[in-house]
């Protein structure tokens, strides 16, 4: 499918979990991949999440990633080692917060302009283990939920209470239960973090464009085809899903090859 963008579309949106900085031992071809995938998108505004090893050697990853997208970006690193990253290309920043204090991985929380139009971005990686852990910063996110236009987007590993009834628990590695599966409940799924994000009024801009619940999980992932559940997500505020004009999940060929994830975008009409 082509991504490619005509000049009609004013702002573009999109988050990436990349898969351990894009390496796999000493290569980094995946990381090319990843560069010329989000090339063919064009986004104004991007998060990634697992941006592993991007602060070594000087910021020698990062600042690579910066050239051969046209972008600038922010690093916040985390002391898992799994940072998150915000680029922009147009863009201005006004005021950036990094949250890997907070964090079992990272976040930022970023106040920028494109034009006359401002918004706060708030990027998340948020923690795979445990759904107490998850909602504790799911919590710490809706902090920033206080003004008109916000996005809360990355790799929320958490599983929609929209999404909880279609599952197929039985077929999921141990582990995937493990994470997902309220202690004692006798196999309910743990859908209070997504919950709770909605619940400080945020909504899924896939769900509410009428997408069907798109896949997360690529070849790349072991046992992929019995975990096709979502847990990338663009959360936005009333204002800001109103100028949601496009929601689209990019797979194909160069997806399957560059990450375990599929990344998600939105066009915003500004």
């Amino acid at each position: 499918m082509e991504y490619s963008r005509s000049a009609e579309v004013p702002v573009r949106l999109m988050t990436y979990n990349i898969l351990r900085g894009g390496r796999d031992a000493e290569s980094q071809v995946r990381l090319a991949a990843i560069c010329r995938l989000i090339r063919q998108v064009a986004p104004d505004i991007l998060v990634l999440q697992e941006c592993n090893d991007f602060e070594r050697d000087g910021m020698r990853t990062f600042h690579r990633v910066e050239r051969e997208l046209g972008m600038r970006g922010v690093l916040s690193p985390a002391h898992s080692g799994f940072h998150v990253a915000l680029f922009v290309r147009q863009a201005q920043l006004i005021e950036t917060r990094l949250l890997e204090r907070e964090m079992h991985h990272a976040a930022l929380a970023a106040q920028l302009e494109v034009g006359s139009f401002r918004c706060m971005i708030v990027g998340a990686h948020l923690c795979p283990f445990g759904g107490e852990l998850r909602l504790a910063e799911a919590r710490l996110l809706s902090r920033f939920v206080r003004e008109e236009h916000v996005f809360v987007l990355g790799d929320l590993n958490s599983i929609s209470p929209h999404d909880a009834a279609a599952q197929r628990t039985d077929q999921w590695r141990p582990r995937h239960r493990a994470r997902h599966q309220l202690p004692g409940s006798g196999g309910q799924l743990d859908t209070r973090t997504i919950s709770a994000l909605e619940e400080c009024g945020l909504s899924d801009t896939f769900r509410a464009a009428g997408a069907s619940a798109p896949t997360a999980q690529t070849r790349l992932m072991p046992g992929w085809q019995n975990f096709q559940v979502r847990i990338d997500y663009i959360l936005a505020t009333p204002a800001a899903a109103d100028r949601v004009t496009r929601v689209e999940l990019i797979d194909g060929d160069l997806a399957d090859q560059a990450s375990d994830h599929y990344p998600l975008f939105v066009d915003l009409e500004i």
